[in-house]
Order: C-alpha cells, then sequence, then structure tokens
C-alpha cells in the first residue's frame, strides 16, 4: 500500500499499485495527453515505416529480419 511523506508518494513493496499524487482532474489530463502523444507517434510511423523497412531490408537482406528491425526501432522510440 502506498504512503505518503511531505507530500511524495512512496511505493512500499509487494504492493501493486502506483501512486501518482494526481488529481482526479490531472489524470484525466494525462488520458488526454497520451491519446494525442499515441495518434502522433502512429502518424511517424505511417511515415517512415516504409523508409525503415527498405533500408533495415537492405542491411539484413531478409524480410523478417527487416520487419523486426523496424518494429524493435519503432518500439525502442515509443520507450523514449
Amino acid at each position: 500500500m502506498p504512503f505518503f511523506h511531505h507530500g511524495a508518494c512512496f511505493r512500499r513493496s509487494g504492493s501493486g499499485r502506483k501512486c501518482t499524487g494526481k488529481t482526479l482532474a490531472e489524470n484525466a489530463g494525462d488520458v488526454m495527453s497520451f491519446d494525442s502523444r499515441q495518434s502522433k507517434f502512429e502518424s511517424l510511423v505511417r511515415a517512415y515505416s516504409a523508409e525503415l523497412y527498405r533500408y533495415a531490408y537492405w542491411l539484413s537482406r531478409d524480410r523478417f529480419r527487416a520487419e523486426d528491425i523496424v518494429q524493435e526501432t519503432f518500439a525502442r522510440a515509443w520507450k523514449s
């Protein structure tokens, strides 16, 4: 169970919950910004996936490996 100390929220080991210390309205704003971030990312994927695939195929000369390279590239970009 999370506990608070001087306005900061900490998570005790064993609890599966994360305490963000945010209000419901702030969390709703995060959801909206996530949707916006996701749609921007999807547009980047559409714009660059074919070009990135061609380059990955040129490097690897293997269709499946090229698809893996593209997928891993976009997964790393999303996480950063």
